[in-house]
């Protein structure tokens, strides 16, 4: 049995990938999850367990080194997941970003550094590392991180490179963009969009004015499901230190996003146009070539991920929290 570890195994890719891994019976998962959502995570634990009886979970934050290291034995595969998202909580906490997200993903190397068998680690990192510039974003591009959480993101891949160079680790780097479906982060557009709307609250739809004119926010939407075939086939196929990206080239604008969602829940939204921050894009979109070369496949699209989300926030036995306006 191959030791596989799932460091932010509750979340919504940690549990997806923690599905699809299972069905491979030479594997034994793991998952390490410090339950920092509350009743979400541990909602979304107790479906997987059930699900998934031989997976083992380990309550444990990876800023801890001494408790990560009583729990990781002779892994073979880690997908470091664990981080605290989203690019605006980061400009409230910035310390709590540079401690979790980059000295968190030093703790796994140097775990990996010390373990017998140099295994190989999956970071999931972000489009966010880019910045400001014209989609779709490709792996060569330069990177220009706007704020604590793209820049925790970057810190660690370069981390990542350094351990691959230092002590022959593979590490490889999977840049996510806006990954969307069931268990969709309470963070997200959709999440915010869908208890607002239930609610009969305004919701904020950002842009630009351009000639009297406003255009929105767009992105590449990404399956979950999606998501997780792509960090699967890293595991698989990619060697060395190397960076993907995992996203859709297709772009959504939220303001669709933000109609459509209200249409499926039979409301009417109540949407304001704000114009966006000075450092934020406008558009972000993957250039997915290197991905699709190794045979990566989107098979769903943004309605079908919209849809799945839907649903499962429909049959949620607690109301979810917004986490900002």
């Amino acid at each position: 049995m191959k030791n596989i570890y799932i460091t932010g195994g509750a979340g919504c890719i940690g549990t997806a990938l923690s599905k699809k891994l299972y069905q491979n019976k030479n594997y034994q998962i793991y998952i390490i999850d410090n339950l920092s959502r509350g009743i979400e995570s541990q909602h979304n634990l107790s479906i997987l367990l059930k699900s998934c009886p031989n997976i083992i979970f380990y309550k444990q934050n990876i800023l801890s080194y001494s408790g990560l290291k009583k729990i990781m034995k002779n892994p073979y595969v880690v997908f470091h997941l664990a981080a605290l998202p989203s690019h605006r909580l980061s400009l409230k906490k910035p310390l709590s970003y540079a401690k979790t997200d980059l000295l968190g993903t030093i703790n796994i190397l140097e775990i990996l550094r010390l373990s017998s068998d140099k295994a190989k680690i999956i970071f999931a990192s972000s489009n966010k590392v880019y910045g400001k510039q014209n989609p779709p974003f490709v792996e060569s591009s330069q990177t220009d991180p706007q704020g604590p959480y793209g820049l925790a993101k970057l810190q660690s891949e370069q981390w990542l490179q350094l351990y691959h160079q230092y002590y022959g680790i593979n590490a490889i780097v999977a840049r996510l963009f806006h990954v969307t479906g069931p268990r969709t982060q309470p963070d997200r557009e959709i999440s915010i969009f869908s208890q607002k709307i239930l609610k009969d609250k305004t919701i904020n739809v950002h842009g630009i004015y351009k000639n009297n004119k406003f255009i929105s926010c767009s992105a590449g939407y990404t399956n979950v499901y999606d998501v997780a075939d792509g960090l699967i086939l890293l595991m698989e196929k990619a060697n060395g230190f190397d960076i993907y990206n995992i996203g859709s080239k297709k772009e959504t604008s939220v303001l669709d996003l933000a109609k459509y969602i209200a249409k499926s829940l039979s409301k009417k939204a109540d949407i304001k146009l704000v114009q966006m921050l000075d450092h934020e894009s406008l558009r972000h979109s993957a250039d997915n070539t290197k991905i699709k070369k190794i045979g990566w496949v989107q098979k769903y699209t943004v309605k079908d991920s919209l849809d799945q989300f839907l649903k499962w926030q429909k049959h949620l036995p607690f109301k979810r929290k917004i986490h900002y306006k």
